[in-house]
């Protein structure tokens, strides 16, 4: 359909259908090894968990969020969102992970996010443990928590850090805030995640970590 749409442009035509049918579906089915290679890598996770996995094939909660993550996962070149698709398929088959609504919703959410977000709300889920576990350094502070997220050194910064602060904070996932509060220096690397947001660091294997 995109090939056919892209020959009726007049200043496109051919060529551009060319080029379209030679690097499209080879992306394609690379993307789509890819995939399979971490899913099964997550399956043979289950079965060494215990999980019955002839159970699984019948299971359509679990299938649809397997259709639905491969979906997803054909859609993107990013290898840390691969990672968290596939994570989010390895937890919906767990038993404590049965609530189909609660899969899906968590599944939607690493649809719409990106690995930046889930970094940054990694942090704010235990400000303390990102310290600890990265070697860095906690100053002293008595103020606004804001001055720690500045100092923890994290792979994101600048405007798409605004951005990532400002889609955690509307979807629910942290209290971004509570960033700009005076605290004591006790207060100041405490989380600012919600239950939500830790919820779903669970569920896409980032907490506790």
């Amino acid at each position: 359909m995109a090939k056919a749409g892209i020959s009726a442009v007049p200043t496109l035509g051919g060529p551009a259908a060319e080029l379209f049918d030679l690097i499209v579906p080879s992306s394609l089915e690379q993307r789509r090894q890819r995939w399979f290679q971490l899913v099964a890598e997550h399956i043979r996770a289950l079965e060494g968990k215990g999980i019955d996995l002839e159970a699984l094939s019948t299971d359509e909660g679990f299938i649809t969020v397997v259709i639905e993550a491969s979906k997803a996962a054909l859609g993107t070149h990013i290898e840390g969102k691969l990672q968290l698709l596939a994570n989010c398929v390895e937890s919906a088959a767990l038993p404590e992970n049965n609530d189909d609504f609660i899969a899906m919703r968590f599944l939607q959410y690493v649809e719409e996010l990106s690995p930046e977000h889930f970094v940054v709300l990694t942090y704010l889920a235990d400000p303390y443990r990102w310290y600890e576990r990265n070697g860095i350094e906690r100053p002293a502070i008595t103020g606004p928590r804001r001055a720690a997220l500045d100092n923890a050194e994290l792979p994101v910064e600048g405007d798409v850090l605004e951005l990532v602060l400002a889609d955690l904070d509307q979807r629910g996932l942290a209290n971004v805030g509570g960033l700009s509060g005076i605290v004591t220096e006790n207060a100041v690397y405490g989380t600012l995640s919600t239950q939500r947001g830790v919820q779903l660091l669970k569920f896409v294997q980032l907490f506790p970590h």
